[in-house]
This record gives structure tokens, sequence and C-alpha cells, in this order.
């Protein structure tokens, strides 16, 4: 059958350029779904071996994929939907993860002191709440013994999407993802729509000691500290995206849209990243964000020094109280300069009350 359908596929790809026509695909389930795909955008189909566990509520995850086929490409973990989970020991999986809840309903998840997930290929992480109040230790972290191959440059190249979406993580004291301290290389890297809380940041929030994401993009969420921390909030050391094999022509790409920080970073470095810093093939955007309380007046300090392509639009910069321009050689923009006035920050209500603010609809849109 996969063979008949790759076939097809063939055929319907090589008379849509003969003929310079436009032909679709249509795939019908055995659940009776539809999808219709137009070939002229078709690139590939590739099939892989899958194994689905459906968890059902009460499960401790940590025992979830203990027998899951070891040679499996991707591995779903499907959470019920408002299901309640512990988590006593680290989730580990050599393929691609997908750990998934109900957007609706998402599940909840209870952790002990130890790692969530260990993973060394893609991963998909949606709709789950995490209460990491008990965990001291990151929470997603990369295999420090990769099962992929390094490239000839020494990176470990993962061209699986890491997509992080719909999740809520609290009580955190150390990083949200950590990279076991090997040279991981993210291709796609994608945070969208997560509200994490730090009760304090006592380590980077997102420590890439070794790694680098490639393209990354970071939208709709709110990262906050319960208490004004001192530790650098990102931290990107790997190598730069152009001097890693077979990435010779790519420029690196790292967004930052509508995202809501507090008090991260508060007397360190927002984002540091020396490896990045005024390189003109790395390309930074930064728009409608609001830094309340954050890395000591320095958001962009180790990214640019009037080199690096960084664009900023309709951020709001505020710390102690008053608004502030970053220095002009780090070509920030001068921002919206008014204070955001949160309704509630202290008990996690970052609804923002500023004129300007609403007026632009800056920071995370679930606030509005």
């Amino acid at each position: 059958m996969k063979r008949i359908f790759s076939a097809i596929i063939a055929i319907l790809a090589f008379a849509g350029v003969a003929c310079a026509q436009s032909y679709q695909m249509t795939v019908i389930t055995s659940s009776g779904k539809v999808v219709t795909v137009d070939a002229d955008d078709l690139l590939s189909v590739t099939f892989a071996k899958t194994t689905t566990v459906k968890a059902a509520t009460g499960t401790d995850l940590a025992d979830a994929l203990k027998n899951v086929d070891p040679t499996a490409e991707i591995v779903r973990l499907e959470l019920a939907a408002g299901g309640e989970y512990t988590c006593s020991a680290p989730v580990e999986c050599a393929g691609d993860l997908v750990v998934t809840g109900d957007a609706a309903k998402p599940a909840k998840i209870k952790m002990g002191n130890n790692k969530f997930l260990v993973v060394d290929k893609g991963l998909t992480l949606q709709n789950v709440e995490i209460d990491a109040s008990e965990c001291t230790t990151q929470l997603i972290c990369w295999n420090s013994t990769p099962s992929v191959e390094a490239v000839e440059s020494g990176q470990f190249v993962i061209l699986t999407p890491v997509i992080i979406n719909n999740v809520k993580a609290t009580g955190m004291t150390s990083s949200f993802m950590y990279d076991g301290g090997k040279a991981y290389a993210w291709d796609a890297m994608t945070i969208n729509n997560c509200v994490l809380e730090w009760e304090s940041q006592d380590k980077n929030g997102f420590n890439f000691a070794s790694s680098m994401p490639i393209v990354w993009n970071v939208t709709n969420n709110t990262m906050y500290s319960k208490a004004k921390t001192g530790q650098i909030f990102i931290g990107c050391s790997g190598k730069r995206p152009w001097q890693i094999t077979g990435y010779t022509d790519r420029k690196g790409e790292i967004t930052f849209e509508n995202n809501t920080f507090f008090q991260l970073a508060n007397t360190k470095q927002f984002f540091n990243t020396n490896t990045l810093k005024g390189q003109k093939n790395e390309l930074f955007t930064f728009k409608k964000n609001i830094f309340v309380d954050c890395s000591n007046k320095k958001i962009y300090a180790n990214i640019t020094n009037n080199n690096a392509q960084l664009t900023c639009e309709d951020n709001t910069y505020w710390f102690d109280g008053v608004a502030y321009e970053e220095p002009a050689n780090y070509n920030a923009d001068a921002g919206l300069t008014t204070d955001p006035a949160f309704k509630d920050a202290a008990n996690g209500d970052f609804t923002p009350t500023g004129a300007e603010q609403v007026a632009k609809k800056a920071g995370d849109p679930r606030w509005f």
C-alpha cells in the first residue's frame, strides 16, 4: 500500500510539472478524516514507524514508555483530557517524542525532584500543566549521550522540529530547558502560547551551554519569576549556524514577538550569546514584547554591537518604575515609554492597563 501511495504521489507530482497544471492529493484516514495537499506544495512523503501510548489518568509517567519498541522512530504519549499524572523519574525516549494533552482541558503533571523529559531528537510538548514546585533540576533535558551522529563540525543536528506549545509550568527554580552539556543544533525550535513561572530563577532559564537553535521563534508567552533573580535567562554557546556542517549558506534567525517578561535575570544578561554577538549573519527580531525589571536595563547587550541584524519595534522597557532606553550602540528602539501597569503581577495577572500597551496590543495576547 505504501509503495502504491508513493507511486501515485510521484505520478501526480510529475504530471503537475509536465502539464503546468495544479493537482491535489487527497488522503482519507481510517477515521474518515480527509486531508488535501496541493501537489505543487508537496516536497516529500515519508512513513515513520510510530508507537502511540495512551496514558490513563493517575499514571506515573516514569513508567509510561518502559515497554515501547526501542526501534520506534516516533513515540506519541497521549494524555487524557483533564488527566492528573505524577512523574517520579525522567521520561526518556530515543526517537522523536510527542507528548500531548487536550487543548481545552490540559493534563496536569506533578513532578518529583527529577527531570521530566530526556530526549535527543525532535520533541513536541503541548497542552500540559506542570507543577514543578518539588523539582530542583531541569524540566526538559537533551541526552548527554546522543543517539544521533555528530556532523563533521561536531554538532548533533536535530532536524525534526522542537515545539513547545500551550504549556504551563509553575514553581520552577532551575532551567526549563538544558542541552545536557552536548553540542546540539536545533534546526527549528518554537515556544508558543506558554506560561513559565519560576519561584526563583536560580539557574539559566534556557541553558544551551554548548548548543544553538538555528531558527528559534518565541511567541505569545508569559515568562516570569516571583522573585527578582540574578541568573542569565537565556544562554547560547554553540557554534554559529553558518559554521555547522551543511549550514554554510544559512543565516541564524531568532524571533521574540508578543511576549511578557517579568523579573527575569534582574541583575544579569537577558540573552547572553557572545557566539552570536555582532554577527551580520544572525537575524534578531524583537517586536511587541514587554520587559519589566529584567536584565538591569540591558536586554540586547550581549546580542549586538551595531553589527548584528537587530530589528526592534514597539517593545516596552521598564525597570525600577521608570522607562529606559538602552545605549545607542545596542541599536534598540526607544520603545513604549510608559508603565505597562500590570493588573496584579504579584499574583500572576499580567494584564497590561497602560494605554500604550493596550493600543499596541503589546505583550502576551492572552491578557487581552
